[in-house]
């Protein structure tokens, strides 16, 4: 059985996960930049900038164009919980053949 030892990018992506759950990163914050992960973790600019779009594909964090990536407002790709349907309330009449 070949067990998968996870990639540095994903082990990155999971620490960010860690620090958005515990309320290290709050929504709408601003994570460090690449530069500066990939300086603190010692990884390649190219393995932070592979966590930071996983993360983003996953909703977790927000690109914004010449500013950096922000924590998204929504726990990534978490789904709001279905409402329940109130159909309109019709009384039908049936005529029966036998009346």
């Amino acid at each position: 059985m070949d067990t998968h030892a996870p990639f540095r990018y994903e082990q990155l992506a999971e620490l960010i996960i860690g620090m958005i759950d515990n309320g290290t990163l709050a929504p709408g914050t601003r994570v460090p930049s690449v530069r500066a992960v990939s300086e603190q973790q010692r990884i390649s600019v190219f393995t932070a900038l592979q966590a930071y779009r996983l993360l983003a594909d996953r909703g977790v964090l927000v690109a914004r164009p010449q500013s950096g990536y922000y924590v998204a407002g929504t726990r990534r790709g978490a789904l709001a919980l279905p409402s329940t349907s109130h159909p309109p309330c019709v009384r039908l009449v049936v005529a029966s053949e036998f009346s």
